[in-house]
Formats: structure tokens, C-alpha cells, sequence
């Protein structure tokens, strides 16, 4: 319904649905070139928030997912249960405009960065889909003038503390966002754009009618050529 709202509130500006498109950005090395919350947790190490052991832990983690096959679903996991679990979300949310500041513009990636200026020009509906957490999505968006974003979102306790994972935004969920999207805008498949760096992306790649692999991984790498996507 909301999604409805924004769209009626903008019928005087909006070209009719066919001649707009669905660009869909992932974040985290798409719009900017690092992991916005391998970053934020070094933030909070520096504000004494987390512990020597906890940094190292987060960066033991980082590694074993890089060289092994943990998922990325299995690493939001762990990363949840080791190091998140019982923290408060306004301790959390506190220092994420710093983060912001030490960021950006410098961790932009350019190329994707002027093509997403390029569709905010014309008028196309463009929607952020990160698996990052929301209070680091929320400012990110908000950065970039993105209206719509989804991303992970943590359930707190009656403290305000994390207590799970409400919804976790990878692979397959992110391509089930973007069908609803798709059918709620009434756009053909032809009519929609997605930039993303990940493998883990490749479910909602298929369903692209404009698939763009930014700063790809190995595995999507290798997919991109076989399948002559185009590569930024």
C-alpha cells in the first residue's frame, strides 16, 4: 500500500508506467566500493563499543566466509548469534551518520554511482535491496535519494534489544521483493535493470531484464561472460 501511495504522489511528475523502469542497486561493493558492516563494526570498536575480541572474532568470520563455502545467509547468521545478539538497537543506531561521514563520497563506486544519477534523471523508480541491516540502509538511502529500500531487519526485545532476525534480505528473498515490485508497478521484465556485485544475487539477475554485474566475484564473474551480461 505505501509503495501505491508514493506512486500516486508522484502521477503529475511520473511518465506513464511504460516508459519508466525498475533499477534495482545493491549496496555494499555496488554503490560503494567496501562492506558497510564490516565498517560500521570497526566504528564501534573505536567508540569502545566492542571488544578487542570482537573485533578479531569479526574478522576471523570475515575470512572463514571468504575462503570457505559458508553462505551468505550462514554468515548473517553467526555474525548475529557471536556478535549482535542482546545489543542495543540505539547504541547500534548512534553512530551511523560517523560512519556515514568517514565513508562517503570517498567509498562511492563511481561508475555505478553515475549510472544511478543517470535513472534518478529519468524519472525511473529505483529501489535499494541490501542484506546490510536497516539502520545502516535507512542512512545509506536516504545519502544516495533513494525513496525505497529493503533490506535485513533484527527484532528487539521489550529492552530494545536485538533479540533475532526479523527478515534477512539475501538471494532468493531479494528476488521475491523484486517480482512484487514488478507486478505492483505493472513493468514487464524488459522494463527492469539490477546492479549487484554478488553470486548470491544471481536468483534476482534472472529475473532482470537488464542484469549488470558491478565489481562481480569470481562466480558471477564467470556467469557474466557466459551469459555476455554487461560488467561496470
Amino acid at each position: 500500500m505505501e509503495l501505491l501511495k508514493r506512486l500516486k504522489s508522484k502521477s503529475t511528475s511520473l511518465k506513464r508506467a511504460k516508459d519508466f523502469r525498475l533499477v534495482i542497486f545493491d549496496l555494499d561493493h555496488t554503490l560503494i566500493s567496501v562492506a558497510s558492516s564490516y565498517h560500521y563494526v570497526k566504528t564501534l570498536y573505536r567508540k569502545g563499543i566492542l571488544s578487542l575480541r570482537q573485533i578479531l572474532q569479526a574478522v576471523f568470520i570475515r575470512w572463514k566466509f571468504f575462503l570457505t563455502s559458508m553462505s551468505l545467509e550462514d554468515l548473517h547468521h553467526l555474525v548475529f548469534e557471536k556478535m549482535l545478539k542482546g545489543f542495543s538497537l540505539d547504541d547500534l543506531e548512534a553512530h551511523v551518520e560517523e560512519l556515514i561521514r568517514e565513508l562517503l563520497p570517498m567509498a562511492i563506486y563511481e561508475p555505478a554511482f553515475r549510472e544511478l544519477k543517470i535513472a534518478q534523471k529519468q524519472g525511473d523508480y529505483i529501489v535499494l535491496l541490501s542484506s546490510a541491516p536497516d539502520f545502516l540502509v535507512r542512512a545509506f538511502a536516504s545519502y544516495f535519494e533513494i525513496e525505497h529500500w529493503e533490506c535485513t531487519v533484527y527484532a528487539v526485545d521489550k529492552r530494545k534489544r536485538l533479540c533475532d532476525i526479523a527478515n534477512l534480505m539475501v538471494g532468493s528473498k531479494k528476488m521475491q521483493s523484486f517480482v512484487k515490485l514488478r507486478t505492483q508497478l505493472g513493468i514487464s521484465k524488459e522494463q527492469t535493470v539490477v546492479y549487484s556485485d554478488s553470486y548470491d544475487d544471481l536468483p534476482l539477475f534472472l529475473q532482470a531484464g537488464q542484469p549488470i554485474a558491478v565489481n562481480p566475484d569470481r562466480k558471477l564473474a564467470k556467469i557474466a561472460r557466459k551469459l555476455h551480461w554487461r560488467v561496470i
